[in-house]
């Protein structure tokens, strides 16, 4: 198989947590979040991208059961 040929890794651009963002190393994955459209769990980020989502499901959750408390 010739360089030319060979597959190309695909490159997912990241939705973004706070705006656009540019980047295109971004993975598919379910966020700490239960909504009953399942869809609405998934979302595309980057790894920085990804770190503030888990941040801010992170405190959501923590103010969440603080609240029921």
């Amino acid at each position: 198989m010739t360089k030319n040929n060979m597959e190309q890794p695909i490159k997912l651009k990241c939705q973004g947590w706070h705006g656009p963002c540019d980047r295109e190393d971004a993975k598919r994955g379910h966020m700490n979040t239960r909504y009953v459209e399942i869809e609405r769990n998934y979302i595309t980020l980057c790894p920085d991208c990804w770190k503030e989502c888990e941040e801010h499901w992170e405190d959501m959750w923590a103010e969440y059961y603080y609240q029921c408390m």
